[in-house]
């Protein structure tokens, strides 16, 4: 135990400069976490905007179903593309106007 004491009393100042050293190292360790933490709510809240369940699964669904009913709307959009480029076919194209003049 004098040998555990006798060490502490020749080494405090290098024992006061490393344990300050290790708490620094311990807050810039907790600052980058906080940091982190409010970057990932943020993004939660933002993610989590217009829901009012605040369910992640529920609004996830709603999000998929929502893209379903876009993804069938472009589908339907996509399959009467050829019959409007066949009605545009038929239309009138190059369309003038020519004066005209009866006393000439």
């Amino acid at each position: 135990m004098d040998s555990i004491i006798t060490f502490i009393s020749h080494y405090t100042t290098e024992i006061v400069f490393g344990i300050a050293i290790l708490s620094l190292i311990s807050f810039l360790i907790a600052l980058a976490n906080y940091f982190r933490t409010s970057k990932i709510l943020r993004k939660y809240k933002r993610l989590m905007r217009g829901s009012n369940n605040k369910n992640l699964e529920a609004m996830l669904n709603q999000h998929m179903d929502r893209l379903e009913n876009r993804f069938s709307s472009i589908r339907e959009l996509e399959l009467s593309i050829p019959s409007m480029n066949s009605r545009m076919s038929q239309c009138l194209q190059r369309v003038g106007i020519v004066r005209y003049n009866a006393f000439e």
